[in-house]
């Protein structure tokens, strides 16, 4: 099974801040969504960030942070893929 992320982003899903993944497994994409508005939410997002093996600190401080966070960990996903 092949997977790529193609991008990772926090979005507003039913008015409720959201991380969304869209992964390419096998040629077919795949949209998760994990609701960051609970406290377990944020742990399964930051597990998740954590898994990319970024080097960045990945931790949720406020919406704002963690936004500019996902954009971090995305700029370092697409040097990694133009390196390929």
């Amino acid at each position: 099974m092949n997977s790529r992320i193609i991008s990772i982003q926090v979005i507003k899903e039913d008015n409720e801040p959201t991380l969304q993944t869209i992964r390419d497994i096998d040629d077919l994409p795949v949209l998760d969504n994990i609701p960051l508005t609970t406290g377990f939410g944020v742990y399964k997002a930051n597990e998740f960030l954590r898994s990319l093996n970024t080097g960045l600190a990945i931790k949720f401080e406020n919406y704002y942070q963690y936004n500019e966070l996902i954009k971090n960990v995305n700029k370092i996903l697409e040097t990694i893929r133009e390196d390929l």
